[in-house]
């Protein structure tokens, strides 16, 4: 995760859109994610999977009650329950063990990655987040942007003697 959480700022603090994105679980409780937020470098927001009429349990009428966090270097309004207090489906729970969970999370994972990219597309140019002095980036030993880059040394090569 803290790989994952430089790449994240990095992108940012260079003024390209960063976006992650995965289903509410304890994954956002991660101490690397959660500093880019106090940081100010990202921006939460929660997308209801009734919001966009999809399921894990398609078989299920009632809407789902799942849903997707999403961080994003630029501001993007969360897409809230559009029902009117009709009782939601916990599906999460009720695929957990099942054989076919794989490939309708990942149906599901889908439709929700799309509709999300689309609404930070909706947002429309991006805001400058800093100013040009402060586009300094600074990456110690400690936050490696790759898992082997502290192994690759640069090789100094000797010239060819006449």
């Amino acid at each position: 995760m803290r790989t994952l959480a430089t790449w994240f700022r990095t992108a940012a603090l260079i003024g390209t859109v960063a976006v992650l994105t995965a289903p509410k679980t304890n994954l956002w409780m991660n101490e690397h994610l959660g500093n880019l937020l106090s940081d100010n470098i990202a921006y939460e927001s929660l997308h209801r999977c009734c919001r966009y009429n999809t399921s894990l349990t398609p078989e299920n009428p009632a809407p789902s009650a799942s849903s997707y966090t999403m961080y994003s270097s630029i501001p993007v309004n969360s897409s809230l329950c559009k029902c009117d207090k009709t009782t939601h489906f916990k599906d999460c729970e009720h695929i957990a063990g099942r054989s076919n969970n794989h490939a309708r999370r990942l149906e599901v994972d889908t439709i929700m990655t799309s509709a999300l990219w689309n609404r930070v597309k909706e947002h429309g140019s991006i805001q400058k987040m800093h100013t040009e002095s402060t586009r300094t980036i600074e990456i110690n030993d400690s936050q490696q942007a790759y898992p082997t880059e502290g192994a690759e040394k640069p090789k100094k090569r000797r010239r060819p003697t006449s």
